[in-house]
């Protein structure tokens, strides 16, 4: 019998807590940030339902640019949620545009500065609250909940405190991951990187590790360009121009390749998408791609280059002083023999070498030996 009732007590201390934490609730802060598309939608979406049962309040709160998707979707649960929901600009945030603005106002209760106050300004979350504990919301169900969300302080009564454990929800690491490419000026960098970085890997010939970032960056670029509007002959520009540059560096020389390159470079980079409000392509971001494409073909892909395909003189200096004899005429370039073994040279006297004459080797640039007349 004392075994049944210390099993019974245990059990009412473990179970009260939980009871009385699923009765108290939380209240749950849903942020909305960047560009509103469809992955968005659907991670507002499933978090709300989610916290029907479990969450006395849910907070939307919004920092974006612009809608790039299925704006309607959240707007229609805004309007008829599942549980008590408002809408809220904190202070800070974005301005919203004329269509961020009408997804905002589709909740029945709307908070954030002037003109979205509803009937005060909320300063900040804790305002929030204060100013929506006791107003109605009618929940999708067609029934009408009080929001509750705050309560006397046990230490002091007349302080007012949450009444619920608050709770921020953002996407998932995958989704911000995806969501770094979603703005046109990301969008943009990502593929120019993705096809220097690719062809950086083809000079260095190194493990793996270039094409593998390169990889991910075509990845990232082509997710943004699939969520952002853009125009398919401004993308075309920009791998072109990218294209001409990395040709003239094949070449070691600049050409008209790289004048049209620069020209289609920022003509493609500032008309990439089509512009809305919220979403334009700032022309001091094409600068700064073009500007780290330059620095990586100049520095990186030249540093590569050298490391690889040059060829080492250390050893050559000891035939300096040493006799050869002339293979061929010299114009003034030709050919010497010296210990059996034929090298290109170059004479500044080259009228006076004939194949058979004695030749004095002055200097070794490379793999070019500088002669002179033997005599």
């Amino acid at each position: 019998m004392r075994r049944v009732l210390m099993v019974v007590l245990l059990s009412a201390a473990v179970l009260n807590p939980i009871s009385a934490r699923a009765e108290e609730g939380s209240i749950d802060v849903i942020r909305v940030e960047g560009y509103l598309d469809d992955r968005t939608a659907d991670f507002v979406e499933e978090t709300i339902n989610g916290l029907v049962g479990e969450s006395r309040l849910a907070v939307l709160q919004f920092d974006a640019k612009a809608t790039l998707g299925d704006g309607g979707r959240i707007a229609a649960i805004m309007a008829s949620p599942p549980l008590p929901l408002v809408s809220w600009v904190a202070p800070g945030a974005r301005v919203p545009t004329a269509e961020m603005l009408s997804i905002i106002e589709s909740a029945q209760l709307v908070y954030g500065p002037p003109p979205l106050a509803a009937d005060a300004e909320a300063p900040g979350l804790r305002g929030l609250l204060l100013i929506a504990h006791g107003q109605a919301v009618v929940v999708a169900d067609g029934s009408t909940t009080l929001i509750d969300v705050v309560a006397s302080s046990p230490d002091e009564p007349d302080l007012l405190v949450p009444s619920g454990d608050v709770v921020f929800h953002d996407p998932s690491l995958f989704d911000r991951f995806l969501r770094a490419a979603v703005s046109p000026a990301a969008a943009m960098f990502y593929l120019v990187g993705a096809m220097a970085v690719a062809a950086f890997e083809f000079y260095a010939a190194g493990v793996g590790v270039a094409a593998a970032v390169s990889v991910v960056l075509f990845f990232l670029a082509g997710y943004g360009m699939s969520v952002l509007p853009v125009r398919p002959w401004a993308v075309a520009l920009i791998v072109g121009a990218t294209l001409a540059f990395l040709v003239d560096f094949q070449h070691m020389r600049p050409t008209w390749r790289s004048v049209v390159g620069t020209v289609g470079f920022f003509v493609g980079g500032l008309f990439l998408v089509v512009e809305k409000p919220g979403l334009d392509m700032a022309w001091w971001s094409v600068v700064l791609s073009f500007v780290a494409l330059i620095s990586w073909v100049i520095f990186a892909m030249t540093t590569v280059v050298r490391a690889r395909f040059s060829t080492p003189t250390i050893g050559r200096e000891h035939l300096v002083g040493r006799n050869a004899i002339a293979v061929t005429e010299f114009d003034p370039n030709g050919e010497v023999q010296i210990d059996g073994a034929r090298w290109r040279a170059t004479s500044a006297r080259a009228a006076a070498l004939s194949p058979g004459d004695p030749v004095l080797i002055t200097r070794v640039v490379g793999v070019v030996l500088e002669v002179d007349p033997a005599d």
